[in-house]
């Protein structure tokens, strides 16, 4: 095969050779298989798709718009001006020329959202019913844009695009802006509000004040169509708004949107040359009268607390994670690094990829280790503080631990920043940084070369002395590592700091202090805990004792070594309104920075997950077993059922809804389009609704109507599988779950022969004919063959050849850059592949009669192997290579796999199938026909990922090994995180690195360390869960731990309570043989079936949290009415499961 015309380096274009080869042979014994007429289509459904000009063209149009998006990509290189200038092209009538104003508006916010969204979601088509042109009260035009669930799909960002364009449209076709009455505002403000409490329980909650706002603002009418069961009580019977059901799709937009998303919004806007900057009043870092920014707390993330999943820190409370820039070769997109021992001390709460909510930036999160960034600061039961960089030092301590001071260190990207819109931040000072200073001191000829390559020689190899010698000497900063938190200190602890220690006893080694005792003060104890530095506590002498990388930076910052007392010296200089850092810098002659930075508030979101994809009743196969069996789904079982109504007590006889096909050579009924007796093709079976005669003709030739399928049938059951397991010449396995009916519009089954053969293997079926599994995504960008377990020969043969630096590949340490679809997989996903692996097999040969394709046994064999990627809010999937296993509950891909997929690493979770599945048994044929009945299936898949067109937040990836001096500069004054001093991945598009430019500026030790498994998922008992959460989080100092459990029982123990109690009285009976439901006892005592009622909520589920909400309100002292009300609960509940000797009705006769 002749190489593909790709800009990429040699080892890449070969990659992607190797893949394209395996795809194309993949598909031809697909066809071949496909052309047996076995299956319910003659042609494969899932084939490679073209780019987004091609399927922007395909999917809305207009026609010639794919041959005008690929002129202007040459031209512009830029998807916002390509959209932009399509968008003006076609209302301007340049393009597809379409009269109407409103249709010509729809045709290009559909085209727009299309580009946007890469073609591979369904949104532009279902998650935008209707665009009109409405009429204000003054007669006036507005844009009037509906919205549909599915536009979730397209995420938060093109969720608004929409709106930003129809304003950019509204000046050329002379519309106004849309002019709510105050009416209509209060509705918005009632619907969003039952929304976020009574539909979706959210997260991210807006305030009334903050939904006037947009509503009052927003120059186009945000509208929807009623989707949910929920209506206003207040503000009904709106002229413009015809339904009171809340309206599901609006309130999602308005969050999710224009509230999260609102400077990302208003950045987008500007690009625009639109003004929205009435969403200045919705963001959280504020301007300042003077026009600079100022931080502010932001609570959002704790709103919506769950039991069993801790917080980690409040907003900007010391103690909390310390912001860090930095890209490790596991973060971005989202992901965030922290150090393995942090999971540890968090009492293994995060695992690796846990998910979990942060304060900023965005709002979302997984977490991932970093071995080469500050780990947490604890103290420990017999007082002393220690500072732990390591996991195995954290597992020997955990049980000790009686505070933690300090979480550690969270490494965030700039391209995070960047995607969420935010400015920089200040962050921790950090060894790094004073890396980056010294080289732009020499750069900008501030220091001279001997001082630089003292100090960089000094950074390699740090000590205690030479650092103060150096920031003496070279009037240098000092390096950051011999620097504790003082800037948390007020003047007076400063004062009480420097009193106490100045007297402190010096233990010398030579002429050098390596140790330092003090007098045990409690509030000089208070004082180092504060600081964060590290030291022991001796009861029986009343000292506390610092040691050698401690005691002489300490004693020399602070002046405890100046020939007269900083007290006596220095009294100007602590009058003076300057930062605890800037007092002593003066005071020691050092220039001493703040180390701290910002802290971020963060939490436990959900836990990691890998898993195989399950729909209910986990059928083996799409085929119908009919009603009257309950609960079970089993085929096998219904097949010896014998029936009452059938001739003979006929055994295995159900009436179904499936498509029923005529064999014309054998005469013989069957649910299969083709015959195996006479191996040929079935035709469907059809009625005339008129005269109700059956046959095969597409207009009745009695009646001269349109005939329709018959779907109404009779099926022999066990006939059926007798005959299909004769098909495949093997005997039935001991049980297959079939579906209680089937979701497509047509009643097309699926041949029940594949059933039995995922059933011989334990397999289970989706929706759409394939077989899943899921995880969380989990981005990396290097690896070593030693990471994934795998030797340096195996490694080449995948075609990897040298390492991240260019060094030929000789090791298995070394790293290298991963192939851009190579992934990952979960342990777990090995013999579940084995398994579909052998099925794809067996369907071929003894389904198809064509040779096997995989003959896989180990997990060995399943590296190189493809699969098929799929998020699911979209229609396209992505091809991926299997490289190697993790224990960790993830599925690992470079960051272009991820956002092909248009997902980025914040807890969402991936399917994966294996190619020849896909191209096997896929068929759009089983799926709805109702909105987004499309979504979460390989309509299409990407072979070779186009940089170009993945999402944005992988373009906003930087590149570079190291940080330059001028971001850190930036961050102290809330700078633009787009700087020309680094190179991004969008920077590199066109050239042959833009497959292999990503690099890192923090490494770390393994990819995956650090616990697997959540403790969340190891506890069972959620009493013993929201316990170890109040514990956890009484032993971190930034959590206000009374706070986080009151949330608690407000978001999520007491409406669990309340709200199951108003539902038991409110429930319905269930069939426990049929599972038909009752509103109401029957007189008979049981169902229609003669199966048992019962209740369908328990009284277990009731009371779970009653016991541990009372015993965390006395434990922890909380507020007193919160006991009063757990109380009063408890006691309705107790009326109503009450013990039946005691409660037993009294006779007559005992009141007289």
């Amino acid at each position: 095969m002749n190489d593909i015309n790709l800009i990429a380096t040699p080892d890449v274009k070969k990659y992607y050779n190797h893949i394209t080869e395996k795809v194309d042979h993949a598909i031809d014994i697909a066809k071949q298989a496909k052309q047996t007429g076995k299956d319910v289509s003659t042609e494969i459904e899932t084939l490679p798709a073209p780019g987004i000009a091609e399927k922007t063209e395909i999917l809305t149009g207009p026609s010639g718009v794919a041959k005008i998006y690929n002129k202007l990509w040459e031209k512009y290189q830029n998807r916002t001006k390509v959209i932009l200038e399509i968008f003006n092209m076609i209302i301007d009538k340049k393009l597809g020329n379409i009269e109407d104003p409103e249709k010509r508006l729809e045709q290009a916010i559909r085209t727009a959202l299309v580009i946007e969204t890469e073609g591979v979601v369904v949104s532009p088509l279902d998650g935008l019913p209707k665009i009109k042109i409405s009429k204000n009260f003054d007669g006036s035009e507005y844009v009037d844009i509906y919205y549909a669930s599915p536009i979730r799909a397209a995420g938060a960002n093109a969720q608004t695009l929409p709106l930003l364009l129809a304003d950019l449209a509204r000046e050329k076709l002379h519309i106004d802006k849309y002019k709510p009455n105050k009416e209509e505002i209060e509705r918005i403000i009632e619907e969003v509000m039952i929304y976020q409490t009574e539909v979706v329980v959210r997260q991210e909650r807006i305030t009334e004040k903050e939904i006037r706002t947009i509503a009052e603002n927003c120059p186009i009418c945000v509208n929807a169509e009623p989707d949910t069961n929920a209506e206003v009580m207040a503000h009904r019977d709106l002229e413009r708004i015809p339904s009171n059901k809340v309206r599901g799709a609006m309130c999602l937009v308005l969050i999710d949107g224009l509230f999260v998303r609102a400077m990302k919004i208003m950045n987008t806007a500007k690009e625009f040359g639109l003004n929205w900057n009435w969403l200045e009043q919705l963001i959280k870092i504020k301007k300042t009268t003077e026009g600079l920014f100022e931080l502010k707390p932001s609570y959002k993330y704790l709103e919506g607390l769950a039991a069993g999943r801790p917080v980690f820190g409040y907003p900007l409370i010391p103690g909390g994670f310390r912001l860090r820039y930095g890209k490790a070769r596991n973060t971005g997109l989202m992901a965030k690094g922290i150090n393995p021992a942090t999971m540890y001390i968090l009492d293994e709460f995060i695992a690796v990829g846990t998910h979990g909510k942060i304060e900023r930036p965005g709002k979302a999160l997984q977490f991932f280790p970093c071995t080469t960034i500050d780990g947490p600061i604890v103290k420990l039961k017999n007082q002393e503080v220690i500072k732990i960089d390591d996991a195995e030092t954290a597992k020997k301590y955990i049980k000790e631990i009686d505070k933690i001071l300090f979480v550690g260190d969270i490494l965030c990207t700039i391209g995070d920043i960047r995607k969420s819109g935010d400015p920089l931040i200040k962050n921790g000072y950090v060894e790094e940084e004073w890396l980056a200073e010294i080289k732009y001191l020499y750069k900008n000829e501030k220091i001279n070369k001997q001082t630089y390559e003292k100090a960089l020689k000094f950074y390699e190899n740090p000590a205690p002395h030479t650092a103060i010698e150096i920031a003496i000497e070279e009037h240098l900063p000092l390096f950051p590592k011999y620097i504790w938190y003082y800037d948390l200190l007020n003047t007076e602890e400063l004062k009480t700091l420097i009193k106490q220690t100045r007297n402190a006893q010096k233990i010398f080694s030579g002429n050098k202090i390596v140790n330092a005792k003090i007098e045990y003060q409690k509030e000089t104890k208070e004082i180092l805990e504060k600081i964060g530095i590290p030291h022991k506590y001796d009861p029986q002498q009343n000292i506390i004792s610092l040691e050698n990388e401690q005691a002489y930076p300490f004693l020399k910052t602070i002046g405890a070594l100046n020939a007269i007392n900083p007290l006596d010296e220095h009294i100007e200089t602590f009058q003076k309104d300057i930062s605890t850092t800037q007092k002593l810098s003066e005071i020691s002659k050092i220039d001493i920075r703040e180390k701290s930075g910002t802290y971020i508030g963060a939490r436990m979101g959900r836990p990691e997950a890998a898993h195989e994809r399950l729909i209910k009743g986990n059928p083996n196969v799409l085929f119908p077993i009919g009603q009257g069996y309950g609960n079970s789904r089993d085929i096998v079982k219904a097949s010896m059922k014998k029936s009452n109504n059938a001739k003979g007590g006929e055994y295995g006889i159900s009436e179904i809804e499936c498509k029923a096909y005529l064999c014309t050579k054998c005469k013989k009924i069957t649910y299969h389009n083709y015959c195996f007796e006479c191996n040929q093709k079935t035709l469907p079976i059809r009625y005339c609704p008129k005269c109700k005669k059956e046959q095969i003709n597409e207009i009745c030739p009695i009646c001269n109507q349109k005939t329709i399928y018959k779907t109404q049938n009779k099926i022999n059951l066990k006939k059926a599988l007798e005959n299909a397991c004769n098909n495949l010449n093997i005997t039935p396995p001991e049980k297959i779950n079939g579906v209680k009916g089937l979701i497509n519009q047509n009643k097309i089954a699926e041949p029940l022969e594949k059933g039995i053969l995922r059933a011989k293997y334990g397999l289970h079926v989706f929706r759409d004919g394939t077989i899943r599994f899921e995880a969380l995504n989990a981005t990396i960008t290097q690896i070593s063959a030693k990471e994934l377990g795998i030797d340096v020969k195996k490694l080449k043969e995948l075609g990897y050849t040298q390492d991240y630096l260019g060094n030929e590949l000789k090791n298995e340490n070394q790293k290298v850059s991963i192939f851009p679809q190579d992934i990952i997989l979960n342990e777990k996903a090995e013999e579940y592949f084995i398994k579909i692996s052998k099925f794809i097999d067996d369907l071929l040969e003894k389904f198809y009669g064509l040779p096997k394709y995989y003959n896989i046994n180990t997990k060995e064999d399943l590296i190189g192997e493809l699969v098929i990627g799929i998020a699911p809010h979209t229609s396209a999937g992505v091809i991926g290579r299997i490289i190697g296993f993790s224990k960790s509950k993830l599925c690992w891909g470079h960051p272009y796999f991820i956002t092909a997929k248009r997902r980025n690493i914040d807890g969402d979770q991936d399917s994966l199938l294996l190619l020849m599945d896909g191209l096997l048994n896929f068929s759009q044929k089983y799926l709805s026909e109702k909105r987004g009945g499309r979504m979460d299936t390989p309509l299409s898949f990407t072979t070779i990922i186009n940089p170009y067109e993945v999402d944005s937040e992988s373009r906003l990836m930087e590149t570079i090994t190291e940080y330059p001096y001028e971001i850190y500069l930036a961050a102290k004054n809330f700078g633009d995180p787009k700087t020309k001093e680094i190179t991004y991945v969008e920077d590199w598009f066109g050239k042959e690195e833009q497959y292999s430019c990503i690099k890192f500026t923090h490494d770390t030790e393994l990819f995956d360390e650090g616990p697997k498994e959540s403790t969340y998922i190891q506890i069972k008992s959620m009493e013993e869960k929201v316990k170890k959460q109040a514990e956890l989080q009484e032993k971190i100092v930034a959590v206000d731990n009374k706070d986080a459990l009151e949330r608690l029982l407000h978001y999520h123990l007491f409406p669990d309570v309340i709200g199951n109690t108003r539902a038991f009285s409110r429930q319905k009976l269930r069939c426990v043989k049929c599972n038909k439901k009752y509103r109401r006892m029957p007189l008979s005592g049981t169902c229609d079936c003669g199966g048992k009622l019962i209740l369908t909520i328990a009284e277990g589920s009731i009371k779970k949290y009653v016991e541990i909400s009372k015993e965390i309100i006395k434990k922890y002292e909380l507020k007193p009415f919160l006991l009063q009300r757990i109380t009063l609960a408890e006691e309705e509940i107790n009326s109503l499961f009450c013990n039946k000797e005691e409660k037993q009705q009294k006779s007559l006769s005992e009141f007289f």
